[in-house]
């Protein structure tokens, strides 16, 4: 990635699993799916995606050595 652009970047991702990433290189997804088909209610989803959004970072720092690799990569992820 020659230009990144995460600080202008308003994504976020549901995998085809029912996870929730904010950004393609997270380390860390939020299970949405498990929650729903538990009868989670639209304030409950809301809050966990509010959650999620929140803790996006300032950027995935790709192109420099602290580079942390998501453990699954976005082909496995729909990405």
């Amino acid at each position: 990635m020659s230009k990144p652009f995460c600080l202008n970047c308003n994504r976020i991702r549901l995998t085809a699993d029912g996870k929730l990433r904010y950004c393609l290189f997270a380390i860390q997804e939020d299970d949405v799916k498990g929650p729903m088909r538990a009868g989670a209610s639209d304030e409950e989803i809301a809050a966990l995606v509010r959650r999620n959004v929140a803790a996006k970072w300032e950027g995935h720092e790709i192109n420099s050595a602290h580079f942390v690799p998501p453990p699954r990569p976005m082909y496995s992820i729909g990405g």
